[in-house]
């Protein structure tokens, strides 16, 4: 197993690569930070750890909390956002690209959570 590593899209991201088809992710946000909906060519689950959000999948926008399970198939739309400070256990298959996230460090930055028009 890869050693895991830490990236700034959320307060803490503790990765790693199990394998060239799946990455597994743990994130921690803070009340308020979020990944902005994007449409990755990577399925994704998604398991609330901790903590209350919002998840974006597809034309469904759901309300989490610890325990809550989602399932979104590559292609499909997907965005997190947390209400209170929230843990989620991301796995990812394939591994995304920097294709996959395009302009996401700019939109986090702007607080642009919705898909661009």
């Amino acid at each position: 197993m890869a050693p895991l590593r830490h990236y700034s899209i959320a307060n803490s991201i503790k990765m790693a690569k199990i394998s060239p088809e799946m990455k597994v992710i743990q994130a921690a946000f803070r009340a308020g930070q979020f990944i902005p909906v994007h449409k990755p060519d990577v399925h994704v689950v998604l398991y609330i750890l901790s903590g209350e959000g919002e998840v974006v999948a597809g034309e469904k926008r759901r309300q989490v909390k610890e325990g809550d399970l989602v399932v979104v198939p590559r292609k499909v739309a997907r965005g997190v956002k947390a209400k209170t400070d929230m843990v989620v256990l991301h796995v990812v298959s394939p591994p995304p690209t920097k294709a996959d996230h395009g302009d996401m460090a700019a939109r986090i930055a702007r607080g642009d959570f919705e898909l661009p028009a």
